[in-house]
């Protein structure tokens, strides 16, 4: 997978390539990041079909005395993973699902889904394979989102995988016509699907204009592959989706690796398939290797960054407001979570877990998650399942 990265990266910064050579992610080191996958911690299914985020954001709004007062420790030896590198984390009835794909030697190690119990009393908690993907020559798996209650997709870079959340059946492969790479974000939303991709061309090393891919859903939640419309984003490399209230479709385009890269937030109708408003976010390659963290209100996104400036955007949906801040210690950062009141902004360069206060902005704690390399989290109540290579470790309250 490494080798494989650089080939992505080829066009970048010389101050961001070693960062670059060093995410594990695969297609996420300039390309990824989702919605979550939902009937966990951090979404429910409405009545329409749709998977909509909780109030709470995931983790709970916490308030009263201890609001400012608690401190995070943590547990390592918590979990143990199937694969060297997992590109994705999420909770899912009561179980934490992670997405894994071909970068390691460990025995086994291919694309897969796997799960492990969060409630286990066990250390470390053990996983077990859920679905054994296909190891096709070049594909690369990136993020889980839910379709329906059994029913998921994983987007890959050449296609998207229907799989069932049970671990029963066969997967379903959807190639993406020429020209269409790199999905990276899916999110359902009433009865469509909108999947992020980032048309990289790996020869040249040349982001082309991403796209939104937009597909309607059957009844039970598939996909219904001949439907199939996109439309341009507004600037390049399109990886995050969150949705906003219900009805704003949130993509953020996090800009390629050049030393004027550009980002933005485009704020979509998913009624209209159309783009609204689009907030500029300055020369910047925002953070691509992991799932935009929304407040619950649903009126600030924070945004990361992957371009070793260690800048953290606090953006304001309503007034398109953009306050930087910089995280001292941080190059990539590989996840950001919002729950508690507070931001868990982890770098995977330095594996530096930074916790903010949502409302001031101001650093409350930061811990040394003790490798670099960190991936994907998830929160759980007050915990934050931070995933590392072959494992995880848990960050909790107390």
């Amino acid at each position: 997978m490494i080798s494989f990265l650089n080939g992505l990266m080829g066009v970048q910064t010389a101050e961001s390539a070693d960062l670059s050579r060093r995410s594990f992610l695969g297609v996420m080191g300039g390309l990824a990041a989702t919605a979550l996958v939902g009937c966990g911690s951090n979404e429910t299914i409405a009545p329409d079909g749709g998977i909509h985020p909780q109030v709470d954001g995931g983790g709970g709004t916490d308030s009263g005395a201890d609001a400012g007062t608690l401190t995070y420790r943590i547990e390592t030896g918590y979990a143990q993973l199937p694969c060297q590198y997992p590109s994705d984390l999420d909770a899912y009835t009561g179980k934490i699902l992670t997405v894994c794909t071909p970068g390691g030697s460990m025995p086994g190690d291919n694309n897969q889904i796997s799960q492990f119990d969060p409630a286990s009393a066990a250390r470390p908690i053990p996983s077990s394979t859920l679905l054994d993907l296909e190891d096709v020559s070049g594909r690369s798996l990136n993020k889980l989102s839910q379709l329906s209650a059994t029913l998921g997709v994983v987007t890959a870079n050449d296609g998207l995988y229907e799989v069932r959340l049970t671990g029963a059946g066969l997967p379903r492969f959807i190639t993406f016509p020429s020209g269409t790479t790199y999905a990276t974000g899916a999110l359902r939303v009433g009865n469509k699907l909108f999947v992020t991709t980032a048309n990289l061309d790996v020869a040249s090393s040349t982001y082309n204009p991403g796209t939104l891919q937009i597909y309607d859903l059957a009844t039970d939640g598939s996909i219904l592959e001949t439907t199939r419309r996109s439309i341009p984003t507004s600037r390049k490399n399109p990886t995050g989706l969150a949705l906003r209230n219900a009805n704003t479709l949130v993509v953020l385009n996090s800009g390629d690796y050049s030393p004027m890269a550009a980002s933005s937030l485009d704020l979509i109708d998913p009624a209209t398939e159309a783009i609204s408003n689009t907030i500029p976010l300055g020369t910047l390659t925002a953070q691509n290797t992991d799932k935009i963290a929304l407040s619950p209100d649903g009126d600030t996104a924070v945004i990361g960054s992957a371009d070793g400036t260690g800048r953290v955007l606090f953006v304001n949906l309503q007034t398109g407001a953009v306050t930087p801040q910089i995280l001292s210690g941080t190059q990539f950062h590989s996840s950001i979570r919002i729950g508690d009141g507070r931001v868990f902004v982890t770098d995977f360069n330095t594996g530096l877990l930074t916790i903010l206060d949502l409302a001031t902005q101001a650093v409350l704690q930061s811990l040394n998650l003790m490798t670099d390399q960190a991936g994907p989290s998830e929160l759980l109540g007050h915990d934050l399942i931070q995933a590392m290579p072959y494992g995880a470790v848990r960050v909790y309250a107390g």
